[in-house]
């Protein structure tokens, strides 16, 4: 499949970061042609004159299956704040995170964002969702000590767990996220 996005300001990222006017082409996922006039043949054909294209944004501190908890707990001190989120997330099921997960996606790609960096609990119930909106996660299993997680299991058997399930799964990077000073010891 080829595509052609035609007639715009093209934001590139060359060592001059040159802005250009012209044609972008995309054949399959791969871009081949950056500014000018592309003449050959396309399978679709998109108008962006007065447009700007531009590499997409990367988000790099996400907890995107938190979405739709925007607002919650805003007028809280940190330490009332963590209680009172822990207890949000000790009653969320894995529909509720998958659902947050595809709100925080949307709301991500359509603000030009195309790869984001998540830290949370149940990141295979996130990276399934991520790769059916088609947005790159850097997915960090969020690791602490046994004794604060909500999670079921060990967190950092989950973690090991998830990396081996999803290191080799399209647009998902698995990683190792530290839950913070206040909840990992020396050891984790």
């Amino acid at each position: 499949m080829i595509t052609a996005i035609r007639d715009a300001w093209i934001v590139t990222q060359d060592p001059n970061r040159n802005i250009l006017k012209g044609d972008v082409v995309i054949e399959n996922d791969i871009i081949t042609s950056v500014g000018g006039r592309y003449g050959g043949s396309v399978d679709r054909d998109i108008d962006a004159s007065g447009d700007v294209v531009m590499p997409g944004m990367i988000n790099t501190h996400t907890h995107v299956a938190m979405a739709p908890l925007k607002g919650v707990c805003d007028d809280l001190a940190f330490p009332d704040f963590l209680n009172k989120v822990f207890k949000i997330d000790s009653d969320r099921t894995d529909h509720d995170l998958d659902m947050g997960t595809r709100l925080g996606c949307a709301e991500m790609m359509r603000g030009g964002t195309t790869t984001f960096v998540d830290l949370y609990y149940s990141e295979d119930v996130i990276a399934k969702a991520t790769q059916d909106a088609g947005i790159r996660g850097v997915l960090c299993w969020c690791c602490l000590d046994e004794q604060f997680t909500t999670q079921k299991g060990n967190p950092l058997d989950n973690c090991k767990h998830f990396y081996e399930t999803h290191k080799d799964k399209r647009k998902i990077i698995p990683g190792v996220g530290l839950q913070g000073v206040y909840v990992c010891g020396e050891e984790t």
